[in-house]
């Protein structure tokens, strides 16, 4: 999700952060971020990677932060940051994300991070009274500079793939 999306009508109810955190913490199909100032430790969003497929070595990236975070280049660093942990660390090949087509900046942000359009869902969110179009990209290792083989035709190695809970927290 990303910011100004709705939220589902049936959202559970609310959970502290701190047992959010204490639920999360042995989870291996997702990794969840808090964004946070340098200098004053001010929360300046969130990102996650989550529904990680092992066996296809790939998973979702989403990104939300405040208002005020935008424009310095805080969610670009971020989404590389979380992009080297996913392909280095967790041995992903591919991370998708979808952006909606009323947020061209989001998107111009993702593509200088290596995602590019692999589709446009057409009419797919109904928000604020109107129809708009969802674009599905995708960020591949093997499309990353100095990104490690795994391109078409590759096969992927054999035994278990890293995990999450493989890395160090």
């Amino acid at each position: 999700m990303e910011a100004g999306r709705p939220t589902p009508p049936a959202a559970p109810p609310p959970v502290s952060i701190p047992s959010w955190c204490a639920g999360s913490a042995d989870r291996t199909d997702r990794l969840d971020l808090a964004v946070e100032d340098r200098d004053t430790g001010a929360s300046l969003g969130e990102l996650a990677l989550s529904r990680i497929d092992p066996p296809n070595a790939n998973g979702s990236f989403r990104i939300a932060l405040v208002p005020d975070a935008t424009g310095r280049g805080i969610g670009s660093e971020a989404t590389r940051l979380l992009l080297g942990y996913a392909f280095d660390r967790v041995g992903l090949h591919r991370v998708q994300l979808e952006v909606f087509d009323y947020n061209p900046r989001a998107r111009r942000a993702y593509e200088k991070c290596g995602f590019e359009v692999e589709g446009r869902m057409r009419e797919a969110l109904f928000w604020d009274g109107a129809w708009h179009d969802v674009f599905v990209m995708a960020a591949l290792r093997s499309r990353r500079p100095g990104g490690a083989g795994r391109g078409h035709g590759a096969k992927t190695p054999a035994g278990p793939r890293p995990s999450l809970s493989d890395s160090p927290r």
